[in-house]
């Protein structure tokens, strides 16, 4: 099934355009191609799942080289996807180079299936008119990204503990994940704090925990009063790891780092504690360093850090930075998102904006780790930027254009809907994850 168009604006042959609106897709259909796939899954991986169920009695208590996986598991994983991807540094098929194709197949899940979307990203139930950017999926030019495979991932995950580590597109990101795998089995909410910033879910049947925490800036943050500075001041430490999740670092099998939206904040900094610049900081004598350099300073700190801590065993993924798409002004003056369609493929982050500096620092950083072993980037920053479509825009909000609704309608050009363009996120990670542990 192809998606139809209503008014296809001036796309090219390879069906993009700029300003074409999709027309919805029928719920029956909707319905139709979800019975096709759970079929299949029934089909295809039942059967892997009974034997593995027959065959395996010892768990690995951890991930490592193929001596903690058996002999049936890694035969299931490599044939997962007999194209597989060499690593971004290992030249070879560049997972990074491809375009977004009309999908018939679309998501695993729905809105009705699925009860962990958050309110603002719950684009259909909130009244979103057009389903069109569910039904696209990212191809490389010389292979095939694999599509999520619950019950690979389910074994790779057997028995350990995922942490996505960030601010709310950290968040964004992991309810994707716990929707996809929420129609296998439904996970237990085992732990929420005040204001669900720190969340843990837990699958039974397999003893699998997903977590969220609340960092967004990856590194201790206070308001409080601190080296001589009154209280109400923040206060960033470049070379402090956030306590909120350090706390728990030998717990942690994979680790999904993510941040850089909050380092546009007004921010005093500190090294060695002591107060070296800071970031917009009118009304103080001190050097102002910008956030650029604070963010590198920090990634540079974490990525170098983590394979040195002691405990941490686990695979750490840094997931690069997310792009925005407001159009036309920002979030709180006016911006809004309402493409439709995803750019044509040739189109590029421009050279002077935020997010092509923010992900320059990030392959910069990355690229220059002594223990790449340890620590994998999952690049999503130029695909996503293809992807203007995929936001909540004013649907961030309940029927925002019904006469109930009073006042300004502000746009989410930031965050994504669910289900959408975020699920390749997963996609990725989970091939990622696939090369990293066998």
């Amino acid at each position: 099934m192809t998606v139809q168009r209503l008014d296809p604006g001036s796309p090219d042959s390879s069906g993009y355009g700029h300003d074409g609106i999709s027309a919805p897709v029928s719920n029956a259909k909707l319905l139709h191609h979800k019975r096709l796939v759970l079929v299949w899954a029934l089909m295809v991986l039942l059967p892997l799942a009974l034997v593995r169920l027959s065959l395996f009695h010892v768990y690995p208590e951890r991930m490592g080289g193929d001596r903690n996986l058996s002999a049936e598991l890694q035969q299931m994983i490599q044939s997962v996807n007999l194209s597989a991807l060499p690593s971004h540094r290992s030249g070879g098929c560049d997972l990074l180079q491809g375009e977004w194709i009309p999908d018939e197949v679309g998501p695993t899940y729905s809105n009705e299936t699925c009860n962990h979307i958050q309110g603002h990203q719950n684009c259909l139930k909130n009244g979103r008119p057009d389903n069109g950017y569910m039904f696209w999926r990212w191809k490389p030019d010389d292979c095939e990204l694999p599509r999520f495979n619950t019950t690979l991932f389910i074994e790779l995950m057997r028995g350990k503990l995922m942490a996505f580590v960030g601010d709310s597109i950290a968040r964004n990101h992991m309810q994707a994940l716990l929707c996809t795998l929420s129609q296998i089995e439904k996970p237990i909410k085992t732990y929420t704090d005040e204001g669900d910033r720190h969340v843990r879910w837990w699958f039974p049947s397999n003893n699998f925990t997903v977590s969220t925490f609340w960092s967004p800036y990856l590194a201790f943050q206070t308001d409080d009063e601190s080296h001589g500075i009154e209280k109400g001041h923040s206060k960033l430490f470049l070379d402090k790891l956030d306590p909120v999740w350090l706390a728990n670092i030998t717990q942690f099998d994979v680790l999904i780092l993510s941040s850089g939206q909050w380092f546009f904040k007004n921010n005093l900094f500190f090294q060695n504690n002591t107060l070296i610049g800071c970031h917009h900081c009118p009304g103080f004598n001190i050097t102002n360093l910008g956030f650029y350099f604070a963010y590198r300073e920090i990634l540079k700190h974490v990525l170098v850090e983590l394979p040195k801590l002691q405990g941490f065993k686990g695979l750490a993924i840094l997931r690069s930075f997310s792009p925005d798409h407001f159009e036309d002004g920002r979030w709180d003056n006016g911006g809004s998102c309402k493409r439709t369609v995803p750019f044509h493929p040739n189109r590029t982050i421009p050279t002077d904006s935020l997010t092509f500096e923010m992900h320059r620092i990030q392959r910069e950083v990355y690229d220059c780790l002594e223990r790449p072993d340890r620590v994998a980037m999952v690049d999503v920053t130029q695909i996503s930027y293809l992807r203007p479509d995929g936001h909540p825009g004013p649907y961030r909000n309940f029927q925002p254009f019904s006469k109930e609704f009073v006042g300004h309608v502000q746009n989410d050009c930031l965050h994504w809907c669910i289900p959408g363009p975020v699920d390749t996120w997963n996609d990725m990670v989970l091939e990622t994850m696939r090369q990293r542990l066998i």
